[in-house]
């Protein structure tokens, strides 16, 4: 009576095969199999890790084939020792852009204006000298007080022979004429007009060309006596 009511006996699966069916892509449902409560449950923790692995970390594409492997990006840009010219080369790319980039921040980067210094000129005055209060003296071009020019000029006939040395007034004289008068004897003519010496002489006679002298001093003359023509001479030409 039992045996009628038992149910048929079913091949048990293994535990590999039920894994194997879960985890296929395209699983077929399998409804003739029998499955324990255990083997359930057993096999949904395994389809849950799995899923989760796939999503956390994909499998990385194959490169077969290609005749590149996964890491060769990584490879050309890992420095190799000794440097090649690829290594040099980079290298002065990274110093000359650090270069610039310091060069620029040196530069700019919190400097201040400088102020333009502003250069402005201002003439000197000209110093004006003083007005002079002397002016050169006509008789003898020295300088002298501008009233001196005002006097008249003196001219004095002075004896120059061994019996009338020393002469006075001589010394104060600005401008002297010494010609032969006689015998070989030398006179002089003294002018004076800025100075007035205490005593002059001796004095002596006239003579024509002394006379001439004076006169172009428009000078006042002074003597003792003359020759004939030089005393003529004074009255014709006007001397003082």
């Amino acid at each position: 009576m039992d045996s009628d009511f038992k149910p048929a006996q079913r091949p048990a699966k293994s535990l590999q095969a039920t894994l194997d069916g879960l985890t296929a892509k395209t699983p077929t449902p399998d409804t003739s199999a029998f499955y324990t409560p255990e083997e359930v449950v057993a096999a949904d923790d395994i389809a849950e890790s799995a899923q989760l692995a796939d999503n956390i970390a994909p499998a990385e594409p194959s490169t077969a084939g290609t005749g590149k492997s996964a890491g060769g990006w990584r490879a050309k840009l890992t420095p190799k020792w000794p440097f090649g010219r690829r290594e040099w080369l980079v290298s002065a790319v990274i110093t000359l852009i650090s270069g610039c980039v310091v060069a620029f921040v040196l530069t700019h980067v919190g400097s201040k204006p400088v102020a333009s210094a502003t250069v402005t000129t201002r003439a000197i005055p000209k110093k004006v000298p003083p007005k002079p209060k002397t002016v050169a003296s006509t008789l003898s071009g020295m300088q002298v007080d501008p009233n001196v020019n005002l006097k008249p000029v003196t001219g004095v006939m002075i004896e120059n022979s061994l019996d009338s040395r020393p002469q006075s007034g001589l010394a104060q004289a600005s401008v002297v004429f010494e010609a032969i008068a006689e015998g070989g004897i030398t006179r002089f003519l003294a002018l004076f007009q800025d100075t007035a010496p205490d005593d002059v002489g001796p004095i002596r006679s006239a003579r024509p060309y002394y006379i001439q002298w004076a006169l172009g001093f428009d000078a006042g003359y002074a003597h003792v006596g003359g020759s004939p023509e030089a005393l003529a001479d004074i009255k014709s030409w006007g001397v003082h």
